[in-house]
């Protein structure tokens, strides 16, 4: 969804942390999108990156990963709101 958003704004990125960086540089920090969703998308990431790379990483409990799911949902609705004003999406 973060790629998706960004590519309305004709912005594309190859690489994850590119695709964080841009989200932040073009939609948080100038406001078009409230701070806490640069933060839900910095934490799942971390928390996917760790499960599938850090062999030491201790496995999500079950509220950790019901956490980042309320979380993606609330991401993905606060994007979707944001197309829709924006008239990218009906």
């Amino acid at each position: 969804m973060a790629s998706a958003v960004l590519l309305w704004l004709d912005i594309e990125r190859a690489r994850h942390s590119g695709t964080q960086a841009a989200f932040n540089e073009f939609l948080v920090k100038p406001g078009k999108l409230e701070p806490e969703y640069g933060q839900i998308y910095s934490r799942a990431r971390k928390a996917r990156e760790e499960q599938d790379y850090d062999l030491q990483a201790a496995p999500l409990t079950y509220e950790d990963a019901a956490r980042i799911v309320a979380d993606a949902e609330r991401f993905l609705s606060r994007i979707e709101r944001y197309l829709r004003e924006a008239r990218a999406i009906r």
